[in-house]
């Protein structure tokens, strides 16, 4: 009997030789190719895969991030300035790589006026004033006479009641660096008010020099130096094109435009004596600048009664009203920050006269005995918010 032929022996040779073939070959093609390592991905591809391949913030700069609102996208950017802290949220058609570039022209802007007025940085125009002996004409740049130049006229402006060289007085008194622990005494207080006043002081504005009369007159330019800050990075904001806008320094605002979705910005004046950003007021805004100055973040208590660290260069002692904020719109936010301290000075009785005289825009929050607190505003600020609203209507 013939035995039974294997299965395989059916198979047709070409065939099998084909599938053997198709093995070997995908077989093969598994193997690494040591001498071709796969390709790279290209670099556009893995920058764009991975958000944190974007370049390093600059110095200064503390966040930056790009988020819609209202349909809109904003540049969200922060950081760190003249012992303080800024932010601002621009507008327009922006990526994250736009968005750092925009907070490293606020943050150069920023930094161009501290490193100018700063009374902490040893070689400031402010601080080698400071130094200078009495009749040296100290080299200083334009955007210190600017703001010199508007110390001087708000001034003149207040009777005396805005003082650049007011700084010896607050630091007898217990305030700012380097401070006395203990009130100054009449005689004391004699030998300062000689160091004391606008009218020691000698600008150039043409030669861009400063000199002073008297040896211990000090310079200290923050009650506008802030303000005009916000005001250059404004000015650095448009000059890249943008037109729709908020940055804030410390308190101290401008703002361009509208806010996303077409409304005026809405800022909060906050409410003194309490927890920090407790608003009392919500304050629309347009094309304009607001500054607020108050004595309730820093005070002292001597001998069981409350000191305000506002002095009054007339004087020559801390002021006594009941005025525990007061807030101004204005054109420029250097304008704004200077009468806000013009203000503080004055107090809510003359402070008012003050405003309706000059036209200034302002409201003042006034301590009453319980604890509340009295708004006041001043004719022109009613005049502005109106205007604000006026220029929402025009928008829609």
């Amino acid at each position: 009997m013939q035995e039974p032929a294997p299965p395989w022996s059916r198979l047709r040779p070409l065939p099998v030789l084909f599938v053997l073939g198709l093995f070997v070959a995908l077989w093969l093609r598994r193997q690494p190719n040591e001498k071709a390592p796969p390709p790279s991905p290209d670099k556009e591809q893995t920058e764009a895969a991975t958000p944190q391949g974007r370049r390093p913030l600059p110095a200064g700069v503390e966040s930056v991030r790009v988020e819609e609102q209202d349909g809109e996208m904003v540049a969200i950017v922060a950081g760190a300035v003249m012992g303080t802290r800024w932010n601002a949220r621009i507008l327009d058609r922006i990526d994250d790589e736009h968005a750092v570039a925009l907070a490293e022209t606020t943050q150069a802007a920023l930094d161009a006026v501290d490193r100018a007025m700063s009374t902490y940085k040893p070689d400031s125009d402010v601080s080698r004033f400071n130094k200078a002996a009495a009749g040296t004409n100290v080299e200083v740049s334009a955007e210190t006479v600017t703001v010199v130049a508007e110390a001087m006229a708000l001034h003149e402006m207040s009777d005396g009641a805005f003082d650049a060289t007011v700084a010896p007085l607050v630091q007898a008194w217990g305030f700012g660096a380097g401070a006395d622990a203990r009130p100054p005494d009449e005689t004391r207080l004699a030998t300062l008010r000689e160091r004391v006043g606008t009218q020691h002081l000698d600008l150039n504005r043409k030669g861009k020099t400063l000199a002073k009369d008297k040896d211990g007159v000090r310079l200290d330019l923050s009650a506008v130096a802030k303000g005009f800050a916000v005001d250059q990075a404004a000015a650095a904001l448009q000059a890249q094109g943008k037109t729709r806008f908020m940055i804030e320094v410390g308190g101290e605002v401008v703002v361009r435009g509208m806010a996303p979705g077409g409304r005026p910005w809405r800022l909060g004046i906050e409410t003194p004596d309490a927890a920090p950003g407790t608003v009392q007021e919500v304050v629309p805004l347009h094309d304009a600048a607001l500054a607020t100055s108050g004595d309730y973040r820093n005070v002292r208590v001597v001998e069981g009664k409350r000191m305000s660290h506002t002095i009054d260069p007339r004087t020559a002692r801390p002021v006594e009203h009941a005025l525990a904020s007061v807030s101004v719109i204005a054109a420029s936010c250097m304008r704004a920050d200077g009468l806000a301290t013009t203000l503080s000075v004055l107090g809510p009785e003359d402070g008012m006269r003050f405003c309706e005289a000059h036209d200034v825009a302002a409201t003042f929050l006034v301590r009453r005995e319980d604890g509340s607190f009295d708004a006041r505003p001043c004719p022109a600020w009613q005049r502005a918010l109106d205007a604000v609203q006026d220029a929402a209507q025009e928008a829609r």
